[in-house]
């Protein structure tokens, strides 16, 4: 094979597998009381359990419309879903928005969901919950 066929079939590979992976992502933020923008968090996330925190899941593209699973869980012996809900993107709606309130202390995760693709994993932020009081000793 020539050095020219072999590029052309590495290139054919890729675009293959980046055509075929080019489902929806995107990245979470959040904002707290009184802050005008919505921030991106790294690990570890925590907030405090007297404070409603918004977040926002913005997708990178969306290129029909879709149905999105949205489940807020909580960690106990296993992963447990405590709300959930359906949402829609589409090209003018590529954001998701949401509260996290309301909470006792623990481990959380949101997850979302690709409804039209058997519920593939779009994306998932974990979060701690924790009192004030624990915070100030």
């Amino acid at each position: 094979m020539s050095n020219h066929g072999f590029v052309r079939t590495i290139a054919f590979i890729l675009f293959a597998s980046f055509i075929s992976c080019g489902g929806l992502s995107g990245e979470f933020a959040f904002r707290m009381p009184y802050e005008d923008v919505y921030k991106k968090k790294t690990a570890p996330v925590e907030f405090p359990s007297s404070v409603a925190v918004d977040w926002v899941f913005a997708f990178d593209r969306v290129k029909d419309n879709r149905k999105i699973g949205v489940l807020l869980m909580r960690k106990e012996l296993v992963w447990v879903e405590i709300k959930s809900r359906i949402d829609n993107v589409s090209r003018e709606k590529t954001c998701i928005y949401d509260r996290i309130s309301g909470l006792k202390d623990g481990e959380y995760r949101i997850v979302l969901t690709d409804l039209k693709k058997d519920n593939r994993l779009i994306g998932l932020k974990d979060f701690i919950i924790y009192s004030k009081e624990e915070d100030e000793e």
